[in-house]
């Protein structure tokens, strides 16, 4: 159910909430990270969830913290 939320709210929009990059954006990419990674859920993300994901884990302060 809460994936659906996140298709729904990155269908038209790149970020969750006030058009920009926000710790919304952080907590939910953290969490798909861990679903796809971890869990195995990743081949079961929508389009826009999937393109919302590809986008956080392109950010260069993600990768960093990947590094660590």
């Amino acid at each position: 159910a809460r994936l659906r939320c996140v298709e729904e709210a990155t269908a038209e929009r790149e970020f969750l909430c006030a058009d920009r990059f926000t710790i919304a954006d952080i907590c939910v990419g953290y969490a798909l990270y861990l679903a796809a990674e971890f869990v195995g859920l990743g081949e079961g993300f929508k389009p826009h969830t999937r393109k919302y994901y590809e986008n956080i884990k392109a950010r260069p302060a993600f990768q960093r913290a990947l590094e660590k």
